[in-house]
């Protein structure tokens, strides 16, 4: 399994087991898929590339490119926080079944997918 290293670009906090906590400007090594989702999410960059220019960064996808994510439905979890894919890869059930129509099985069925669109577009 490969790892990267990431800088956070401000201060997170894990939605993972343990809540860590991360200052801005620290560094961390995470897997592959959860470095790409951190990096995609805004909240780091890898320490191992030379950094983008920011108008050479292409906009997000919406959240309606992932499978199961009506355009209601994007609204509702922007509503929530959840503002891109990669917010919606590294949310929790919790954070999704406050949603009308959102219960446990589609509050996972949609991190999966997010996830999923994660790492196929980082592939």
């Amino acid at each position: 399994m490969n790892h990267k290293k990431v800088r956070f670009l401000h201060d997170h906090q894990s939605p993972y087991s343990g809540n860590e906590f991360y200052k801005r400007g620290t560094t961390a090594t995470f897997r592959d898929s959860a470095a790409a989702i951190l990096v995609n999410g805004g909240h780091a960059e890898y320490t191992d590339k030379p950094k983008q220019r920011a108008e050479a960064t292409p906009a997000p996808a919406p959240l309606t490119a992932v499978k199961g994510v009506t355009d209601a439905l994007s609204g509702e979890l922007q509503k929530q926080g959840i503002k891109t894919i990669a917010d919606l890869a590294i949310a929790n059930v919790a954070q999704l079944t406050p949603i009308k129509g959102v219960g446990k099985v589609k509050a996972n069925a949609l991190i999966d997918a997010a996830r999923q669109y994660v790492e196929v577009v980082n592939k």
